[in-house]
């Protein structure tokens, strides 16, 4: 089964990477990260035989997590300058 699944969990991780470079709002951009991470989890998974449940539950409560901090990065970036581009984050560079 890994000969099958490892080429298509890079697949999902290059789709990730693509979603990423090519949307101009950090909601894309942060959709694209959490698809990097699947194929990663994939991958991992495929790589693996039986893993113990402790191992899945991990891997479930780190997605979670990282749905949740990136839901509070989008919420507190849209207070403080009313936008999500990544475009007008430019200004604060400044």
């Amino acid at each position: 089964i890994t000969k099958n699944v490892l080429p298509s969990a890079f697949a999902v991780i290059m789709i990730g990477f693509y979603s990423m470079i090519s949307k101009k709002k950090a909601n894309g951009q942060l959709f694209g990260l959490l698809i990097i991470e699947n194929g990663m989890s994939l991958a991992i998974i495929a790589t693996t035989y039986e893993m113990p449940i402790i191992v899945e539950l991990g891997i479930f409560v780190n997605t979670l997590i990282a749905v949740f901090v990136l839901v509070i990065f989008l919420y507190v970036m849209y207070k403080r300058i009313n936008s999500i581009s990544t475009s007008d984050l430019k200004e604060l560079i400044e």
